[in-house]
């Protein structure tokens, strides 16, 4: 199977670049919980502070989708790897 090394090379691009990207999600998730902590605590103005809050479930959701990715990709390459080679 020569052609399957450029595939699982491509398989190892996809998965790190959303492993990268749900870094990325992590820490805005984070970042935006202590914000949101703050503003509630400060007694902020309640209609800011819903918009943040819609935000950062949309942000939520984004993470979540990722993960989702994520997860397929595993499974797929798992799956991938478990199949007997044609090769003999």
């Amino acid at each position: 199977m020569a052609h399957s090394r450029p595939a699982i090379s491509a398989d190892r691009a996809a998965m790190s670049d959303l492993e990268e990207e749900i870094s990325a999600l992590e820490r805005r998730l984070r970042h935006g919980e202590e914000q949101l902590r703050r503003a509630r605590d400060g007694g902020g103005d309640a209609r800011q502070l819903e918009r943040w809050e819609g935000a950062w479930i949309k942000l939520l959701r984004q993470y979540e989708l990722m993960c989702n990715r994520l997860g397929r990709h595993l499974t797929a390459s798992q799956a991938g790897s478990s199949r007997p080679s044609s090769e003999t």
